[in-house]
């Protein structure tokens, strides 16, 4: 089938190409009637503007995408991506959502695939496998990065994240405050500075009681960011000869996999294991058990970074590189088991 283009437009309205390109672009000048003809024409052709072209001209797609590496929590994302699209829709911009699931290839594939397209800017959660070609393109497609830092000279663009690993702290104090000293950390990658967060403030909160935390420690364990980790580290954890009593689970998908762990062994919580989590697992108002976790203000972190993105795209990436964090709220469930008593 033959691609129309606007000089189709033009030829079936009886009309020039500068009137339908005014059309188009939603140009108030346009007559009444000659309005009608190009938008009936536009629907029977079943024509779609080339942004990529248009952008050429404009120098602009009114296009921003967000790359997203954690596929765990669909929620919480969502909440975030629907704060960013209110921002940026106040520009007539429209967002992309794309999902490398953690995969190198899928990640470094959908980049350049947002570069053939001429996005206007990416606001991305890097997979922490593609740091330097992210670093590299960021002089040329103004960036924001989400919850995970890239750590190079040469990244042009700004950071926002919640302080997850002030919240790890304050649940592992939770927990030595309620007796636990053997307190196992499934921590996710320690390459990601997200997990490296969270494993320096755990271990700053264990020194507090004299215990040095190191890959050597017995109660550590490092995996990727899935259910299927969560659920192996609770069986290397509980089947030792002295278990720990206590976890801090640096996932919603691991501590997805710690329940299942806990629900095919008939593992009580807190009876005969506590655990937190910094961050929060969807639909967990559903379950039985409700844990310690930390929860940001995921509306306050989409506006944020939509606003950051917009001012980047506006003063055509010519800023200096900036830092958001926001304080999540602490919620203390019933997962933890006071042992002094």
């Amino acid at each position: 089938m033959k691609n129309v283009t606007i000089k189709d437009i033009a030829r079936e309205a009886g009309v020039s190409v500068a009137t339908v390109s005014r059309v188009v672009n939603n140009n108030d000048t346009v007559a009444l009637d000659l309005r009608q003809r190009v938008l009936h024409a536009i629907e029977k052709n079943g024509y779609y503007p080339n942004l990529v072209a248009r952008g050429l001209k404009k120098d602009s797609t009114q296009t921003i995408a967000i790359l997203i590496a954690d596929s765990s929590s669909s929620e919480y994302f969502s909440h975030i991506i629907k704060s960013i699209e209110n921002v940026i829709c106040m520009d007539n911009y429209t967002l992309f959502v794309c999902n490398s699931l953690n995969e190198k290839d899928t990640e470094l594939n959908y980049l350049n695939l947002l570069a053939e397209k001429q996005v206007d800017g990416i606001i991305v959660n890097v997979s922490g496998f593609n740091n330097e070609f992210i670093a590299k393109l960021s002089n040329n497609i103004p960036m924001v990065l989400l919850h995970r830092r890239i750590s190079l000279p040469n990244f042009k663009g700004d950071f926002i994240d919640a302080d997850f690993g002030g919240s790890c702290y304050e649940l592992t104090m939770n927990l030595i405050e309620n007796g636990h000293r053997k307190i196992g950390l499934i921590s996710g990658p320690l390459f990601l500075s997200s997990a490296y967060d969270r494993y320096v403030n755990f271990k700053r909160a264990m020194k507090s009681i004299d215990v040095e935390v190191s890959s050597e420690y017995k109660y550590f364990y490092e995996g990727p960011f899935t259910t299927e980790s969560g659920y192996a580290a609770c069986e290397r954890f509980l089947t030792m000869e002295d278990p720990p009593t206590a976890l801090l689970i640096m996932h919603c998908d691991t501590t997805i996999g710690a329940l299942r762990y806990f629900r095919s062994h008939q593992i009580r919580v807190p009876e005969d294991i506590s655990f937190a989590s910094p961050c929060n697992i969807s639909l967990s108002d559903l379950l039985y058990v409700q844990p310690n976790y930390a929860m940001p203000d995921t509306w306050a972190l989409g506006k944020r970074a939509g606003e950051m993105i917009m001012d980047r795209i506006k003063c055509n990436n010519e800023m200096i590189n900036r830092e958001v964090c926001y304080i999540p709220t602490v919620i203390y469930g019933n997962s933890v088991k006071n042992i002094h008593l």
